[in-house]
Order: C-alpha cells, then structure tokens, then sequence
C-alpha cells in the first residue's frame, strides 16, 4: 500500500487538450523486414516539435496534450535501443512540461502493419505478447513516475477492443486490472488513465466496472459520433462510410437530397483513384444517408443525451466528474471538392460546450491535417473556427 493511501496525492485536471499524434505514433517501418523498424523509428518533420510550437499550443488556450505513444517500436527494439527510445519519450515529456503543458502519456499500439497491434497483445493474457506488454507499461512508468502527481499520467492501452465485451477470450475489463494492478506494484503514485471496449466510447465505458481502483485513476472516453459524419469520405474506414460526402450537422443544416449529390460527386472523384468504388456502392450509401436524416437526425440533443450517460455512470460509480477525460474527439475535414458548409465546426462547438457543461475534460484529435486543427495548406496555420468552436479564441503569438 503506498504511504500516500490515506490523504491521496493530487492528480492531474486534465480540461483543455490535444492529442500530439504525429510525435511518437507513426513510426517508420522496415520495408524489407515484416515487423521491424527503421532506426530511430519516429523520425522526419511529423517526428519533430520545436519549442515556438510547444508555446502556440498553451497560447491558444490548451493546458494539457495526450501524447500516442506507439508500443510497436519499443516492443520490436533491442534493450539499448529501448532504452533509446525511453529517454526519448521522457525527453519529450519533459519539454511539454517545461512548455506548461500537462501530460497524458498514451500507450497506443498501431491497429495497422504491426504484430503489435491491440488484439495482438491481449490474445492471450497468459503468453510473451502480454507479458512484454507489461514489461512495457513497466518501464514507461519507472520513467515518469518521478514527474508531479498533477502533471502526467500514464494511460494503459488505447482503444483495446472493437467489441463492448470480448466474444472469446478474455475481456479487457479483466486484462486492464490486470496491467493497472501491475503496474502499481512500481508506481503506487503515478495517476493512470483507464478505458472501456468499443473503441472506447461511451458503450464501453458502461461495461467498464469502477470498483478496485484507487482515487489515482481517471478514465478516457472517446467521441466519434455519429460515426457516418466523423469519418464520412475517409477511404481507409469500412463501407459504406467511405462512400459517404456531404453528411451536415446538424441534421437540419442539409437534406437527403443534397447528400445524395455531394455522395455522387465523391463517388465520382474515387472512381478516378487507384482503388475505384464498387457499382453498389452508391445504392448502399442512399440507404445510410436516408437513415442519417430520416432517423438519427443527430443534432445537440443527441450530444446531450450521450454524455448524459456518462454522467450517469459516473454517479453510479461515485467518480467525480474531473476524473474523466474526453480523451479524443474529432470530424474529419471535407475534401475540397465537397463545399464546407459549417457542419465541422458546429459539430466541435456543441461537443466542446456539451463536455465543459458536464465538467469532464477533452483532447481534440489532433494538432495535424484531415481531422486535426491545422488548416491543411502545408503552412503550419491553426484553422481559426475550428479554434474558436473549441474556445481557443486567445491571440496566438508569432512564431
């Protein structure tokens, strides 16, 4: 039992974020080797945050960032390597923190192009993929565990499992116990960030069981809904929603028909690529289009009501509503031939206010391009209405 147990150090408030995924979770991969890296594996502009940059982001409003730490790469390494890599990351730690930033430091192994992915680790709590994991988690905490109680915590697995509750096997809820349980054997004070199933959304978190953890646990919940309007046109997403164009928020700020032809001109744009839609690919996206705003009709109140069952559950499991952070939420940016009609914006303003209303924290996804809240034009510019939908309306400095 840690000698803090009866008058608990304070963690961090995590309120105002970004997730810095270009810095530590695109790592570079060897073309000739299947499952290794490139030395050293985060490397190239994406890889790099200068110091001016690091300011931009606390002049503009933004008090914390989560920092997506790929796994794969310390997992693949040698131990001098690791090693590397770990001084690295408490490098880049201490920056942010220098910087007046907060740190949730994300453990985020890649669901693409590793045997390190998520299913991969937590196939079987009894075997070497788990247990380097832990091992993992292990050094990782042994590196920051020093920092301040209220300025970093160690989040123990991104999104884990697509299903609410696993089918076969073990579920995470029981595999989290057992890293978190593990994990502070070593580290009885580093707060630490916990999350459900389904890709941590708010489903998740209901199966998500409170009890056995300590007042040093937060807990991260993500926000991509709907899924169809986040993620629309995004040709790596599953049929049909990367058939879809032209989806509004709200609801009322467009029409079945006008989706129907932005859809047709998405579709058009793709049947020129590499990788051209399917003949039913139109037929299938009317179907979902027709249901967006002829059922779902997503608008504030549906927002409301989603984080009312976050509420919920918090009272439910007597955690306070600081302890849970919104720990990623975006909508993906319109292609440019699809007019930008103000749904984007509306979209991060209503889930900003819903989240502050209800007194939890959030990270927008993320400080890049696409979804993220650079412009897109290649000149390091933030994309201002995105900035001031998400009340980071404070002059930011030259660089």
């Amino acid at each position: 039992m840690s000698a803090h147990a009866a008058t608990p150090l304070p963690i961090p408030h995590f309120k105002r974020g970004i997730n810095l995924a270009r810095l530590q979770s695109f790592a570079s991969r060897d073309p000739a080797k299947p499952g290794a890296y490139l030395w050293p594996p985060f490397q190239g502009g994406m890889a790099r945050m200068s110091d001016s940059e690091i300011r931009r982001l606390r002049a503009l409003g933004f008090d914390f960032v989560r920092l997506p730490v790929d796994a794969g790469p310390f997992l693949a390494a040698s131990e001098p390597d690791r090693r590397l890599l770990l001084d690295d990351l408490r490098a880049l730690v201490l920056r942010l923190l220098k910087g007046d930033l907060t740190v949730m430091v994300d453990i985020h192994p890649a669901t693409y192009a590793s045997v390190w992915r998520p299913e991969d680790i937590l196939r079987d709590p009894s075997g070497p993929a788990f247990a380097a994991y832990q091992s993992l988690l292990f050094d990782v905490a042994r590196r920051i565990k020093d920092l301040p109680t209220t300025q970093v915590a160690l989040e123990l697995m991104n999104e884990p499992q697509p299903k609410c509750v696993r089918e076969n096997g073990e579920d995470w809820t029981i595999s989290q116990k057992r890293l978190y349980s593990a994990v502070r054997t070593i580290a009885p004070d580093l707060p630490i960030v916990l999350t459900g199933g389904c890709w941590s959304s708010i489903n998740g978190l209901a199966t998500l069981d409170a009890d056995g953890y300590d007042s040093r646990t937060l807990f991260d919940v993500h926000f991509y809904e709907p899924h169809f309007f986040t993620h629309q046109s995004q040709p790596w997403t599953s049929p049909p929603t990367r058939y879809l164009a032209g989806l509004s928020y709200p609801w009322t700020n467009g029409s079945v028909e006008l989706a129907e032809r932005l859809t047709e001109e998405h579709l058009r744009q793709q049947a020129k690529t590499s990788t051209p839609p399917p003949e039913e690919a139109l037929a299938m996206a009317r179907d979902y289009i027709s249901s967006y705003y002829r059922s779902t009709k997503p608008d504030l109140t549906m927002i409301e009501k989603r984080f009312a069952e976050i509420a919920d559950w918090a009272k439910e499991h007597d955690i306070s509503a600081d302890r849970i952070v919104i720990g990623e939420f975006g909508a993906v940016r319109r292609p440019a031939y699809i007019p930008d009609d103000g749904s984007r914006v509306a979209w991060y303003r209503d889930v900003r206010l819903t989240t502050e209303k209800d007194g939890f924290g959030w990270a927008v996804w993320d400080d890049h391009v696409n979804f993220g809240l650079m412009t897109g034009d290649g000149n390091g510019a933030f994309d201002m209405d995105v900035a001031k939908a998400l009340g980071l309306d404070i002059p930011v400095p030259d660089q």
